[in-house]
């Protein structure tokens, strides 16, 4: 037997028991998370956080997002039926039991992240299958103790084989059955029956009774339940009003008995946060117990806004880790209390007709020594900050001393506990609750001004009283009788304005909080008056309207206005105007409009603002929000109706009563969520079993389907509405990612190899749970596995070994392509700047040639000059081709084509060679018959035969010769014109003959040669489809064939040129000749040979000039165009002559070559084209063909 069992009982007394009557929000869940059946015989929390819910439908897991129905989720090999479960209970190792009617006993056991279910029958002691199991107790040793129709059971949960355990009831147990047990040390059950409590020692399988201190039993019928705490504390509840803590005291069992101040009958209790107890009454009621305070209030179920019938349908109790209370019912499902929706008390109207304000609509807050004074807008009452109750000592709608004041919108205490009273519309009064008089105070006997509505009254700390109206401020004595003027500056300043509220410094600076002027800040040792007001040019406060001061310990200026709450530091609260720092909506405040600022003792600010409360943090601007859902009485408050009770309680007023709260007792939900993983999805197929998913910790996700979705749920049921989530995962989201409560997350295209998931959730006041980890393995596709890339590797060896093999071959012709590419580089260079160069050249070398042939027509025939003159023709003719040449590197496209006899060019060309020639090489033209006609540019082919005939003389000896021949050839059945250049040098070597067409190179020594005369060669032939071929002769030397491809056409005989100074017998009939060209001189010699030569010539400068000109002079027959002019050039001046259809002939000059021009098509259409440096001859002759048979251009139809 064991020893004896100890009963102690703590009584309550009267005095300081006490009994509120209320009605919480004890809510039904939403229809959406509902359970199937509404008989509920079980709810139990795991260690994860979920919440089991048994009813006659099945078994439901709750993650406060969903309830999941796992009857189909269980994996068993035997048939389970959920559908009439009478029990749930867990075990130390979160392994949910469950029992049913028919006596059959299921466990869910999480064996390697799978559920499994099994079923054991009842046996021995002549028990067997069809007994009903009514509980499942953990002795913490391995072993199980089962209750079934009122015997014990020993469970092996290993075997699931079940031992029968004989319990000798002594006489004094009235029945011989048990209805509850629950484990305590050394191998004993807790049990009663009948209201009898027993202590049963499992290794002697006797029950032993309960005694107390004196050796007498417990009070009769003295137990009707019991129940583990979730603290390991076992507890029994009992009739009338009855609790008791059992514990262990050495080797006995003791038992303390607590008194309620109710006197129902006990059934169901859990213990909540802190020392706190709810309990099931024999009528429903459910009575939530304050411990320390021995305070019960009485709750009830709200179906609706139908209470509940009271005949003991309440069937599960329980308190979860997070506070919230969970109610079970027979018939009507479940339904759930949120501690946090009434984390604030408060007080409206008349509750059920007791404890409330006859208005509701309060103004101002105040307290004294008497206790908390309120005035509301018709009703001035105390408020017992001990009790909370409420005694309304002023009915302002209803006594008819009221009669002439109206709605009160202020008070202030005074000494000898009077009251200073605002009301409107203009009436001050002084109220004596002890005398119960009301005296007006309007000093000379009249009452107050119709401008003063009383709004705030305020004391200052020399004892005077301020007394701001609606558009007025006036100032009381300390005795609330004599009136005191206000200083001139101040007074004038605040005319008008209405002041809201009033800030005191301890050095004695005020600041006023006003309606339209923003802060005013008033030194009354300096009367120095300054403010600051919202300005949209610099960082001042965002609204004139301030509703609230605070000026905090750190000397810091806190203002609430319209436009949110500013700061204004000490340092720059000396400053008027200077920049405030300002939190509005957008950092987290619920609403602009602050009302109040109430300090906290850790220097939190609380603001009530339009939208609720926010609890403000100034070390980070951090905020927290309440709302009616946390349990005020209303969202939007009033200025003044907010006071710091001298016990540190904060107390709002608003539009609805009144919200009061300590914040040292613990108002936000400190405790920490557990986070889960819910429908998790890889490849957009769910993972399993959703039971697994709370212990899993490592997840594959194949490369084929590369996908994987989740949800995130915090296992804490307080306020879910206001949880969040986050997550992160290394390599992808390297930053924290948040998503809305019960927002599915999806994550495609996740980088191959081993990630890490991090995940935590927060609870409804933003504490954040520990961070959380799943281990990801993301499958590497086949052709990224190691030996994919050995064969890359293999692959891409051999295609570097054959491309180094192919990259020797061709090293040679590379390094031959990028010497060209380096030659044609400077090929391109020197051609942009020949270009450049060209049209300015080709002018002054126009004006020496043309001024030389005027000179010499001034001299006599066989003068000595003459010699002179042809040689500065003859030397700018050399240095018009040199110019011709260097500007073929300039232009791509093909210059201007005619046919033309290869001999009559090589017969122009005589004199010129001649003269390059030099006395002391003879020159030879041998013409071989045939018609060699070529279609090709003049000037190309005159540079081609020029650049042959200078390259041979230069290989030439010192009396060389030069053999020019042309002839007709047949090959490959085409006839090609051949013009061979002869020379008798040394020849070419056999290795420079590939080089010598190269651009710059050259085998001269440096600064005799540019390379550039044989590539010039070249490049000309090779444009006009011709070759050029490179042999040795008989003379020894090297003979240069040029072959062109022969014209069809005949070329007619050129007309002997004429003279420069025409016969007056022979002399056309006067012309008028426009000459048009930007530069003076060459516009003067132009001028002066077309007179020279009998022609009437007109000049212009410029383009639009001549178009003046041509309309001016309609007799004007030939105009003469320079190309590049400003304001308008030559182009575009012939285009004018072409759409007006003006009857005269065009000539074109240019200093560039005929390719260069934009209108290279003038050509085509007949209209001559002079490049500079052109001789006179060649002007004359286009002039005397072109008006010799007169051209009209005419618009094209």
């Amino acid at each position: 037997m064991m020893g004896t069992i100890l009963f102690a009982c703590a009584m309550a007394t009267g005095s300081s028991a006490q009994s509120d009557h209320t009605c919480s929000h004890f809510r039904p869940l939403p229809p959406e998370q509902r359970v199937v059946q509404n008989s509920v015989r079980g709810i139990a929390q795991d260690n994860q956080g979920f919440l089991w819910i048994a009813t006659l439908g099945g078994v439901h897991r709750f993650d406060g997002q969903e309830m999941l129905r796992v009857n189909t989720e269980l994996a068993s090999n035997q048939e389970l039926d959920l559908g009439r479960i009478s029990f749930l209970t867990l075990d130390s190792g979160g392994n949910l039991w469950l029992a049913g009617p028919s006596g059959s006993l299921d466990r869910i056991r999480y064996a390697d992240g799978k559920p499994e279910s099994f079923t054991a029958a009842l046996e021995g002691s002549g028990s067997g299958p069809g007994w009903s199991v009514w509980q499942v107790e953990d002795l913490g040793t391995g072993r199980l103790v089962l209750l079934a129709d009122g015997r014990l059971f020993l469970l092996d949960p290993d075997r699931m084989e079940t031992r029968a355990l004989d319990v000798i009831f002594p006489a004094w147990w009235k029945v011989h059955g048990l209805r509850r047990i629950l484990a305590l040390e050394g191998d004993r059950l807790l049990t009663y029956n009948e209201h009898q409590l027993g202590v049963i020692n499992l290794a002697e399988g006797t029950l032993d009774r309960i005694f107390g201190a004196d050796s007498g039993p417990l009070p009769k019928d003295f137990v009707c339940g019991m129940g583990r705490m979730r603290d390991g504390s076992v507890w029994v509840c009992g009739t009338q009003g009855r609790v008791g803590e059992v514990g262990m005291v050495a080797d006995h069992v003791q038992v303390t008995v607590h008194q309620l101040p109710v006197e129902t009958d006990l059934r169901l209790l859990s213990r909540g946060l802190r020392d706190e107890f709810w309990l099931v009454g024999s009528g429903d009621e459910l009575l939530q117990w304050q411990m320390r305070s021995n305070r019960v209030t009485v709750h009830e179920l709200d179906r609706d806004g139908h209470p509940m019938p009271g005949d003991q349908i309440i069937t599960e109790l329980l308190v979860d880790r997070s506070g919230v209370v969970w109610v079970g019912t027979e018939g009507y499902g479940v339904f759930r209390f949120d501690p946090s929706s009434e984390r604030f008390q408060s007080m409206t109207g008349h509750d059920n007709g007791h404890n409330g304000f006859s208005d509701p609509y309060l103004w101002d807050i105040r307290e004294d020594s008497t206790g908390i004074i309120i005035a509301g807008r018709g009703e001035f009452g105390r408020m017992d900050p001990r009790n909370h109750q409420y005694q309304a000592l002023l009915d302002l709608k209803h006594d008819p001393r009221c009669a002439e004041l109206g709605d009160l919108f202020c008070v202030l205490p005074l000494d000898g506990g009077a009251y200073l009273l605002g009301t409107k519309p203009h009436n001050l009064v002084r109220y004596d609750p002890a005398a119960g008089t009301l005296t007006p105070v309007n000093g000379s006997g009249e009452a107050l001004g119709e401008g003063i509505v009383p709004n705030v009254l305020e004391r200052d700390e020399g004892g005077s009283i301020w007394v701001f109206g609606i558009k007025e401020t006036l100032l009381l004595g300390e005795d609330a009788a004599t009136w005191l003027p206000v200083p001139p500056t101040l007074a004038q300043a605040l005319d008008g304005v209405r002041v809201r509220c009033l800030a005191q410094a301890p050095d004695g600076v005020r600041f006023f909080g006003t309606e339209t002027l923003g802060v005013l800040r008033w030194d009354p040792q300096r009367g120095a008056l300054d403010t600051w007001q919202a300005d949209a040019d610099s960082s001042t406060l965002p609204h004139n309207g301030v509703r609230s001061l605070h000026l905090d310990d750190g000397g810091t200026l806190w203002i609430g206005s319209y436009g949110g709450l500013s700061r204004l530091d000490d340092a720059a609260r000396a400053a008027p105007g200077a920049a405030v720092a300002t939190y509005t909506t957008a950092d987290g405040l619920p609403d602009n409009t602050i009302y109040s600022i109430l300090p906290e003792k850790d220097g939190a600010l609380w603001l009530a603002t339009n939208l609720g409360l926010c609890r403000f943090d100034p070390a980070d601007a951090g905020t927290r929000n309440f709302n009616l859902d946390d349990g005020m009485a209303n969202n939007e408050f009033n200025g003044g109706a907010s006071l710091v009770g001298s016990d540190g309680t904060l107390y709002l007023g608003g539009v609805n009563g009144l919200t009061w709260f300590r914040p040292s007792t613990g108002y936000l939900n400190r405790i920490p969520p557990k986070a889960a993983l819910t429908h998790v999805k890889v490849g957009g197929k769910p993972l399993g079993n959703p039971l697994t998913l709370t212990r899993l910790d490592h997840l594959v996700v194949p490369w084929r389907h590369n996908s994987l979705e989740f949800n995130l749920a915090a296992l804490c049921f307080q306020q879910p509405d206001r949880q969040r989530a986050r997550y992160r995962i290394d390599g992808v989201t390297d930053d924290w990612w948040e998503v809305s409560r019960g927002q599915p997350i999806t994550l495609i295209h996740l980088p191959f190899g081993d990630r890490r998931l991090e995940y935590r959730v927060s609870n409804n006041d933003g504490l954040w749970s520990p961070i959380n980890t799943l281990s990801l393995h993301v499958a590497t596709p086949p052709w990224q596995q190691w030996w994919a890339w050995a064969i890359y590797a293999i692959v891409v060896g051999g295609a570097i070994w054959l491309i180094v093999r192919l990259f020797r071959r061709r090293q040679v012709r590379s390094a031959a392509h990028a010497s060209r590419l380096a030659q044609a580089d400077k090929l391109k260079a020197v051609g942009q700047l020949a270009a450049g160069l060209a049209h300015d050249f080709n002018n002054h070398l126009q004006i020496i040639m043309s001024s030389a042939e005027l000179a010499s027509q001034e001299l006599e025939p066989g003068h000595p000059g003459q010699q002179s003159l042809r040689r500065i023709v003859n030397t700018g003719r050399r240095a018009g081709l040199l110019s011709a040449r260097l500007l073929t590197f300039a232009k791509e496209s093909d210059p201007g084509r005619e046919d033309l006899d290869l001999d009559e060019v090589v017969t122009n060309l005589r004199d010129l060679i001649t003269s390059f020639l030099g006395a002391s090489v003879e020159f030879v033209c041998e013409r071989q018959p045939g018609v060699k006609i070529v279609h090709a540019n003049r000037e190309q082919i005159e540079q081609v035969l020029l650049n042959l005939c200078v390259n041979a003389r230069d290989a030439s000896t010192s009396h060389g010769r030069i053999e020019i021949g042309t002839s007709v050839v047949e090959e490959g059945g085409r006839r090609w014109c051949l013009c061979e250049v002869r020379d008798n040098g040394a020849g070419i070597p056999e290795g420079l003959r590939r080089k010598v067409f190269e651009p710059f190179f050259s085998t001269k020594p440096n600064g005799e040669g540019t390379g550039l005369g044989l590539s010039m060669v070249k490049r000309i032939v090779s444009r006009h489809g011709g070759r050029i071929e490179l042999s040795d002769n008989e003379m020894g030397g090297t003979t240069m064939g040029v072959l062109l491809p022969c014209a069809t056409a005949e070329v007619p005989a050129s007309p002997p040129a004429p003279a420069l100074a025409p016969d007056p017998a022979t002399a056309p009939r006067a012309r008028t000749v426009l000459v048009a060209d930007d530069e003076e001189i060459v516009n003067r010699v132009t001028t002066a040979i077309l007179e020279r030569a009998g022609f009437t010539v007109l000049s212009a400068h410029h383009g639009r000039e001549a178009v003046a000109m041509l309309e001016q002079h309609p007799e004007i027959a030939l105009i003469v165009l320079d190309v590049i002019m400003p304001v308008m050039g030559g182009r575009e001046v012939y285009e004018y002559i072409h759409e007006h259809a003006l009857p005269m002939a065009v000539i074109m000059c240019s200093g560039q070559s005929f390719s260069a021009l934009e209108g290279a098509d003038l050509a085509a259409a007949g209209v001559p084209v002079l490049s500079k440096p052109y001789t006179a001859r060649q002007l004359l002759d286009a002039v005397e063909r072109l008006l010799g048979k007169p051209t009209k251009v005419t618009a094209e139809p």
